[in-house]
């Protein structure tokens, strides 16, 4: 059995009025992107395995704290992905 456990994860707390679109792209491109791109990096290796992927969470993935926005908005994301992930494609594999 082969495996991949995504365990990416960024949080600074900012004020949403506040945060610094840099600062907010960050939080995506590290929580979200990242784990996508590690996770398509490794999927034909295993689907051959027959392997499973975990994606390690946060409570922000539920719940939205105060000053904490970038980061939940982020984890609300790679649930959605997750989600994605779990569904089966109707498209062949590429290649």
């Amino acid at each position: 059995m082969a495996g991949l456990v995504n365990n990416a994860g960024v949080g600074t707390p900012w004020p949403m009025e506040l945060c610094p679109l840099d600062e907010f792209r960050w939080h995506l491109e590290v929580n979200v992107t990242g784990q996508l791109a590690v996770t398509q990096a490794c999927l034909p290796l295993l689907k051959h395995a027959r392997g499973r992927i975990v994606n390690v969470g946060s409570e922000g993935g539920r719940i939205t704290l105060p000053f904490m926005g970038a980061v939940t908005a982020s984890k609300h994301a790679l649930v959605a992905v997750t989600g994605a992930l779990r569904r089966p494609s109707s498209r062949p594999s590429p290649g």
